[in-house]
This record gives structure tokens, C-alpha cells and sequence, in this order.
């Protein structure tokens, strides 16, 4: 969707008045627009719609919900979401999922989190194979970060 496009789109749920945390489907589909398309507020807004609601959120929507926090440059939030669904929900994360931990934490300059692996609070699970996969789709700017990361692992 072009930017004109996603505006009217997002105006016309707005003004439909539905709940998007009222089906995983439709909440996942508004975050990862807003996400895609950097509607700050939007995420923001959804953020904290999300966390009053009751919804219980499945691995898929754990990784949009990380993605859109580091979109926002906040990988604290991040990092609850992953604890969240790790420690407390018990779930283990997908090749995904964990490519957008690994990615959120690479492009908010945290590159020596994501090596370490595993802080003091058992944040992280040592599920480095999937590191190469998480580097050869890292942005420009963050590829020389990214690269001493990997030569670090291996």
C-alpha cells in the first residue's frame, strides 16, 4: 500500500469503531501495516491497546509485537515481550520470532546483547545458528555492527 492508501485505510477502521484486539488476525495485520509503513503513534496506540487487552497472543504475534518496538527504537519493550512469551507464556520462539529479536537488538546498537546470548535473567536462549540467517537481512548501516557480531560467534 502506497502512503495515501494506508492513511484512508487506517481512517476507515478508526472510524469503524472495532476493536482490532478483539481477533489475533486483525490485530496482526494493523501492527505489521503500521510497522511496515512507520506509523509511530499508530504503533504506539496499538501497543497499549494490546497490553489492556486480554488477548493471548500466539509466537506470531510476539514477533510483530517485538518488531514494532524496535521500529519505535525501544528495545527494553522488546525485551519484556520476549521475556513475556519465553518465562512467563512458556512458549518457545520460531526461527522468526527470533530473527526479530536478533534484528531489534542488532539495529537499536545493541550487537554485544545479541552475541552474549544469554543475560542474567535468562533473556536470551544460546540459539546462535540462526544468527547468519538474522545478518544477511540486516540494513546498511548496521551491516558493520552486524558483521563483527558474526565473526565473533564463529
Amino acid at each position: 500500500m502506497k502512503g495515501a492508501n494506508v492513511d484512508r485505510a487506517l481512517a476507515l477502521l478508526d472510524r469503524s469503531g472495532v476493536n482490532v484486539c478483539s481477533d489475533e488476525i486483525l490485530f496482526n495485520t494493523v501492527l505489521e501495516t503500521c510497522t511496515r509503513h512507520r506509523q509511530l503513534h499508530r504503533i504506539e496506540t496499538l501497543i497499549a491497546t494490546f497490553q489492556a487487552s486480554k488477548m493471548r497472543p500466539s509466537v506470531h504475534t510476539f514477533g510483530s509485537l517485538i518488531k514494532a518496538c524496535s521500529t519505535l527504537k525501544s528495545p527494553e519493550k522488546c525485551r519484556t515481550f520476549w521475556k513475556t512469551m519465553v518465562q512467563d507464556n512458556g512458549m518457545q520462539p520460531n526461527a522468526i520470532v527470533l530473527g526479530c529479536m536478533l534484528d531489534a537488538l542488532v539495529c537499536n546498537g545493541e550487537v554485544d546483547r545479541s552475541i552474549k546470548g544469554v543475560d542474567s535473567k535468562g533473556f536470551f536462549l544460546g540459539q546462535c545458528s540462526f544468527m547468519a540467517k538474522v545478518f544477511s537481512g540486516v540494513s546498511l548501516p548496521h551491516r558493520t555492527a552486524a558483521d563483527n557480531a558474526k565473526h565473533a560467534l564463529y
